[in-house]
């Protein structure tokens, strides 16, 4: 359970990081009320792979440059 719960706080302001960087990249501040950011949650998971291969590829950015 304590690792489960590593994750999802390492997750969290990475998540934070690529919610916030949508947003303002898609310049969605000024149109956004703020019943819309209520159902945002960093605790989103689909882009993690906890089971498996990880492959490295230095010469591809970062995935929160690339976001």
């Amino acid at each position: 359970m304590s690792s489960l719960q590593l994750l999802q706080n390492c997750l969290m302001p990475i998540n934070t990081i690529l919610v916030e960087r949508t947003v303002e990249r898609q310049k969605l501040w000024n149109q956004s009320k703020p019943e819309d950011f209520r159902g945002i949650t960093p605790l989103f998971y689909s882009h993690i792979n906890p089971y498996g291969r990880f492959g490295l590829d230095l010469s591809r950015p970062s995935f929160l440059e690339a976001a």
